[in-house]
């Protein structure tokens, strides 16, 4: 007996866990075809966008947070300010645009990257914010990521 599902037996699972704002966790061999599941779901079932971000090709937190020095036009000084990546902007502008929606940002290949950003990751999941920009409501998250090979383990408090 396998102790994994296939798509249509996660259907049901992964699409109660969107509706109920958890986050469900995609895990299985590259090339399975996560991605598709996941994006044919959306579409669908919930009638809305994914917004895919690849997380294993963030080189560092701040790819995913956007921390920037800015340089204040009034008092001359620095400050740091953050601008989140164009995927998480994407989804949450078409989240407000669309409230009646469920859209989905998925967060790809997560771990297949640093711990750093694994880190980061698991803060905008646990958070739902990223620097100073909230994530509305409407908007739910699902991370995926493979269950061997080039990956790195996730800590207990994570899972």
């Amino acid at each position: 007996m396998s102790n994994y599902f296939t798509f249509s037996e996660s259907n049901d699972l992964v699409l109660a866990d969107i509706k109920s704002n958890l986050v469900p966790a995609l895990l299985g061999e590259a090339g399975i075809g996560k991605s598709s599941f996941l994006k044919d779901l959306a579409q669908k079932d919930l009638k809305s966008e994914v917004f895919v971000l690849s997380i294993n090709n963030l080189s560092g937190r701040e790819d995913l947070t956007g921390a920037r020095l800015v340089k204040d036009e009034k008092s001359g000084e620095y400050m740091q300010m953050f601008f989140p990546h164009e995927a998480v902007t994407s989804a949450i502008i078409y989240a407000k645009e669309h409230p009646d929606e469920s859209p989905i940002l998925f967060l790809d290949e997560f771990n297949r990257t640093t711990e750093d950003v694994t880190s980061a990751v698991f803060q905008l999941i646990t958070e739902r914010k990223l620097g100073s920009k909230s994530l509305p409501d409407n908007l739910r998250m699902v991370v995926a990521g493979n269950d061997a090979g080039n990956v790195s383990s996730v800590d207990t408090a994570s899972v």
